[in-house]
């Protein structure tokens, strides 16, 4: 994550994924506050829906997310931002509430994140992201 380039972004990319599945499964969106940009709007819900789900007592086994390709592009004279494409798996997870009742399933799925990173004084943010299960899966993964 020390490169400002392409293999910089990706490395950025993939500690993001692995930060996504850190705050759930412990609820300290510290780092997750300095890694994101006030302008994600997804990077935002998530720790809305993180803080949330601690605030109740609750907790999460995962998401645990397997990159399986990724692909990046540098800034142009047309997009000021690093994008980064990700074909991903995410196995299995599950909320629980503060009795350790499940109260949400989600089986595993494939995934596509797309992310909009930036380097601003040596440090990377994520400025954007949107995660999709592709086109053709059979399920959203929602039971």
């Amino acid at each position: 994550m020390e490169r400002d380039d392409v293999e910089g972004a990706k490395a950025a990319a993939e500690y993001f994924l692995k930060l996504f599945s850190y705050v759930y499964a412990t609820g300290d969106l510290s780092e997750w506050s300095e890694f994101t940009h006030s302008d994600c709007m997804f990077c935002t819900s998530v720790a809305e829906d993180v803080s949330e789900l601690y605030a109740h007592g609750g907790y999460a086994d995962g998401p645990a997310i397997e990159v399986l390709t990724m692909e990046a592009m540098p800034p142009d004279e047309d997009y000021a931002y690093y994008s980064v494409a990700i074909e991903a798996s995410e196995r299995t997870s599950r909320r629980f509430d503060r009795a350790g009742v499940v109260t949400e399933e989600n089986e595993t799925s494939d995934l596509e994140v797309d992310l909009v990173l930036d380097r601003v004084d040596g440090e990377w943010t994520i400025r954007g992201a949107v995660g999709t299960t592709p086109m053709g899966s059979d399920s959203d993964g929602r039971k």
